[in-house]
C-alpha cells in the first residue's frame, strides 16, 4: 500500500501569495505594511463565498475551478440573491472549464470531443 504523494484536489485552495523581496526605505516599508494590512482586513470582512470567489478570480486552471466550487458551496441559501450569486459563479466555473479545454486542444491538436 503506497503512502506517498498527493491526491488531486486534496488540500487547501492556494491563496496565490508568494514571498517577495524588495529593496525599499523604512518609510516605504511602513507604507507597504499599511497597504497589506488594509487589503487583508478587506479580505477578512468578506463572507467565505466572497473570499473564495475573489481568490478564484486571481488563480488559473484547476485551482481556479476549485475556488469557484468552494464559493458556490459556501453561498448562503437563505439570502435573497442566492440564485443570482449561484448563476454568476456557475458562469465563472464554465468559463474556467472552457479555458482549460482550449489549453488541452492547443497542446494536443489530435484531441477531439
Amino acid at each position: 500500500m503506497a503512502h506517498g504523494g498527493t491526491r488531486p484536489g486534496a488540500g487547501r485552495i492556494p491563496t496565490g501569495r508568494k514571498r517577495r523581496f524588495f529593496y525599499i526605505t523604512d518609510e516605504e516599508a511602513a507604507q507597504v505594511a499599511a497597504l497589506i494590512e488594509k487589503l487583508r482586513e478587506e479580505e477578512s470582512s468578506m463572507t467565505q463565498a466572497q473570499y473564495y470567489e475573489t481568490t478564484g478570480d486571481k488563480l488559473q486552471g484547476d485551482d481556479q475551478i476549485r475556488a469557484y466550487r468552494a464559493a458556490q458551496k459556501h453561498l448562503d441559501c437563505t439570502a435573497d440573491t442566492y440564485i443570482d450569486d449561484f448563476k454568476r459563479i456557475q458562469d465563472k466555473i464554465i468559463g474556467a472549464l472552457e479555458a482549460r479545454l482550449e489549453v488541452k486542444i492547443k497542446r494536443d491538436p489530435s484531441f477531439e470531443d
